[in-house]
């Protein structure tokens, strides 16, 4: 893998892999800021969205998304999916 593009030389990459996997911080992830939709797709894992008050009252409040952005960054994550 070239990894010269996520700003690692030589070794640093296998290096900050296995400091992740000792500490066990994660590498990657997939974040969805909100479980509501207006689609109705047939495959779709979200569940009911009938109840889309109750989807609202269960999603985490700015603030809180932007703290938990800033623990992931510390965390040291490398891909973040939203």
């Amino acid at each position: 893998m070239e990894t010269s593009c996520l700003g690692f030389e030589g070794d640093d990459f296998n290096r900050y892999l296995g400091k992740a996997a000792q500490n066990k911080y994660p590498l990657a992830v997939s974040f969805e800021l909100t479980r509501r939709c207006c689609f109705r797709c047939v495959h779709c894992y979200l569940g009911d969205q009938k109840q889309i008050r109750q989807h609202q009252e269960e999603e985490l409040d700015t603030a809180a998304v932007l703290a938990l952005l800033d623990e992931l960054a510390a965390a040291g994550v490398l891909f973040l999916t939203l």
